[in-house]
């Protein structure tokens, strides 16, 4: 069974801070990125899975995901996990990817956001998903977008100004 170094939301998936800075901030030998577009995109796929030169990295949908942790719970290892939406991630947790703790890192900007800091965006709807994470799942939620700065329990950081 592997650890869980991280699980995180990150509206950008893998990118060069998710694999050099939060990589190497938790140990973890490898990365896993849950998001349904890019998993079943072979190009973008190939090219999300590359940016990770440090640490091997997978792309999965959120059944392979789900599928995998049933199966061994990722295998042996430290594995930073990264969903490119607050929805993935309930929609996991529901499924049977069992964890209990979520970093929101970044979220994009979309429809009826509302922006409440340099790279948190969030409409209604993200309210209510991590609502329901933290209520129903009794999933700790916090906010931090790198390591050097402090990590705010969500409710302070997003529900409090939205």
């Amino acid at each position: 069974m592997a650890k869980l170094a991280l699980v995180r939301v990150d509206g950008r998936l893998i990118h060069g801070a998710t694999c050099m800075i939060w990589g190497s901030a938790v140990s973890a030998d490898r990365i896993i990125g849950i998001d349904d577009v890019t998993a079943r995109n072979p190009m973008l796929k190939k090219i999300t899975e590359a940016v990770a030169k440090n640490v091997p990295c997978k792309i999965m949908t959120i059944d392979e995901a789900v599928a995998r942790w049933k199966e061994d719970q990722f295998g042996e290892g430290r594995v930073l996990v990264i969903f490119k939406t607050i929805d993935a991630a309930l929609t996991a947790r529901i499924a049977g990817f069992d964890f209990t703790r979520l970093q929101i890192g970044s979220t994009l900007a979309r429809k009826d956001t509302k922006r409440l800091g340099d790279t948190f965006f969030v409409n209604q709807n993200d309210i209510n998903l991590l609502t329901e994470l933290s209520e129903k799942y009794r999933i700790e939620i916090y906010t931090q977008f790198s390591p050097q700065l402090q990590a705010e329990p969500w409710e302070t950081s997003i529900k409090a100004k939205f």
